[in-house]
């Protein structure tokens, strides 16, 4: 009985250490690779994002809701949905959120100095609506086409598609970003969003052979 509270003890703390490391790390790449202000305004559009998906995981559950650190981005736990059309709102709601943002910035624009804050405000959280909602492994867009697939009682050969869309467009991600890289300097944030999700796809794909 010790032994699997000393067990349950160890696997929280795991956790909790691999959530704080990778926030860490994600830190360390936004700040190493953009301009403080534009780190910060990412910072900011990626808190939006899961502020919404906290939000309605909230009216769901009532709460223990959590958010569990991951390469590919942080995922709420504890969320009780008891349908797919549940699961799609809960999804969709980091993105709406986003564009929401984007949407309320569009009167500053013309405000003198603060119209390049604001501008940088508005593109931004459009960039994370519309990345978060591509059809690749551990992003919105994914989890919404596989529940509608579920939903709608496809079968295995659309998940197989999904999953095949999935890698394709996060190694041509891979490889659009490396080219700007090499040619303007520039999306090396790009390019470390389509690599953790390739690697996410590619740790799935051994768990279901294995």
């Amino acid at each position: 009985m010790h032994n699997n509270e000393f067990s349950v003890k160890m696997l929280r703390i795991s956790g909790i250490l691999q959530g704080g490391l990778t926030a860490i790390l994600w830190l360390l790449l936004i700040y190493g690779f953009d301009e403080p202000h534009v780190a910060g305004l990412t910072i900011l559009a990626a808190l939006i994002h899961e502020g919404g998906h906290l939000l309605v995981g909230l009216m769901l559950s009532g709460g223990g809701v959590r958010f569990i650190g991951r390469l590919n981005g942080p995922r709420l736990a504890g969320v009780r949905s008891t349908s797919y059309k549940e699961d799609i709102l809960l999804l969709a709601s980091g993105p709406l959120m986003n564009i929401l943002a984007a949407s309320l910035a569009l009167p500053f624009l013309r405000l003198g100095g603060a119209s390049g804050y604001a501008e940088s405000f508005a593109v931004l959280n459009m960039a994370t609506a519309i990345s978060n909602l591509l059809p690749v492994a551990g992003r919105d867009g994914y989890g919404i086409i596989e529940a509608v697939i579920s939903m709608r009682e496809c079968g295995g050969s659309a998940h197989r598609v999904l999953r095949g869309v999935s890698v394709g467009i996060s190694v041509l991600g891979c490889a659009l970003a490396l080219y700007l890289m090499e040619r303007i300097g520039e999306s090396f944030w790009l390019f470390f969003v389509f690599y953790f999700s390739a690697l996410s796809e590619l740790s799935e794909s051994l768990k279901r052979k294995f």
